[in-house]
């Protein structure tokens, strides 16, 4: 994969494979660069949108916007110069009817009428609607790239999120007990819907090298990398996370080269040492949510401790600049993915120079 609005990308491509095998650490920050405020290869402000639908489905909008936004971030560290295709955060129930609500940054989706007495396979559906329009934006967008930039992958994770959008959060937490086989036989049904809507972005985004790169949680790696999530797993108890989840992860894992599972808040935390138990699960991420201190606190430096002591890689999220030395000396940087709130260029440069010590 060539990214020439990135001039180092060859070390930030060696930083992302040895992170992968937990011998190396990444430098970045969330998002695809630190905005500049101009465009520094000269490309045109689209404007503001007209509406919420331009902003999501107008394809050469889209398109426009991105290269846009992209051509004002600065790319230093390990900065994925990336476009998002798509802001929606649970994008593969889209494919499988359920009702989308575009608002200025995200999608919010609404249930369809699939219950165990009104059912009906998921499956995977190549004339699909929003399928067809998704692949159209992102066939632009990698149309435009001319190996300046990647397309990120849109969020298409499966599991229980997948179907609680789909049944309705409500029902399916009803479901877990009263239809247990009808929801282990739906998760199967997305599972396998989802290896073949992944093949046609992956060949679609893929790279020359035959790598790719994931938007959400800026994931580049060789082969098929992929995002895991289930942050429905807060309402349910570890055994049936263990019941309901872990059997659709471990066959998901199994199917990628690399993927990472974004385990969200405070709540979430229960399923860690089950998590562990996934063989070919590479990397964890843990978002502490609003209310409890963010990813750079000493109070998480156990949990990487331990995540890494079960042969797996880090991302740690939300940490302030002066965190990042504490955090190495404490855990190791072997196997950390640092996600730095940033506040200027300056910031970027003295945490690069400060963490030379450790390469």
């Amino acid at each position: 994969m060539n990214l020439n609005w990135k001039q180092n990308w060859p070390e930030t491509r060696q930083h992302f494979l040895d992170w992968w095998k937990g011998e190396g650490f990444i430098i970045s920050h969330w998002g695809s660069g630190f905005n500049t405020g101009k465009s520094l290869y000269g490309i045109a402000d689209p404007g503001l949108p007209v509406s919420h639908e331009q902003r999501h489905s107008d394809e050469d909008w889209v398109v426009r916007s991105e290269e846009y936004r992209l051509s004002c971030n600065y790319q230093g560290g390990d900065f994925l110069p990336l476009v998002f295709p798509d802001y929606g955060t649970v994008t593969l129930s889209t494919f499988m009817g359920v009702g989308m609500r575009y608002e200025e940054e995200y999608i919010l989706y609404h249930p369809t009428d699939l219950s165990p007495e009104n059912d009906r396979k998921l499956t995977f559906d190549l004339e699909n609607d929003r399928f067809k329009a998704m692949m159209n934006i992102c066939r632009k967008l990698k149309n435009s790239s001319l190996d300046r930039y990647a397309v990120g992958f849109p969020a298409l994770p499966p599991g229980l999120d997948v179907l609680a959008e789909v049944r309705g959060t409500q029902n399916l937490l009803l479901d877990l007990i009263m239809n247990p086989e009808w929801v282990k036989e739906k998760l199967q049904e997305i599972n396998t819907a989802y290896f073949e809507y992944y093949e046609q972005f992956y060949q679609l985004l893929k790279g020359k090298d035959e790598s790719s790169l994931y938007g959400w949680f800026m994931l580049w790696g060789p082969g098929r990398v992929s995002l895991a999530q289930c942050d429905f797993c807060a309402m349910i108890s570890p055994d049936m996370f263990r019941e309901f989840e872990i059997p659709v992860l471990r066959e998901h894992c199994n199917h990628m080269d690399h993927t990472l599972f974004h385990l969200d808040g405070p709540t979430a935390l229960d399923k860690l040492d089950a998590l562990l138990e996934v063989e070919n699960l590479d990397a964890i991420e843990y978002t502490p949510g609003p209310q409890v201190p963010q990813g750079g606190d000493q109070g998480y430096y156990d949990m990487y401790r331990k995540i890494k002591a079960a042969g797996k890689s880090v991302q740690a999220v939300e940490m302030r600049a002066d965190e990042v030395i504490p955090l190495m000396d404490a855990v190791g940087p072997e196997g950390m993915y640092l996600m730095i709130n940033f506040q200027n260029m300056n910031e970027v440069e003295s945490v690069l120079k400060s963490v030379e010590q450790y390469r």
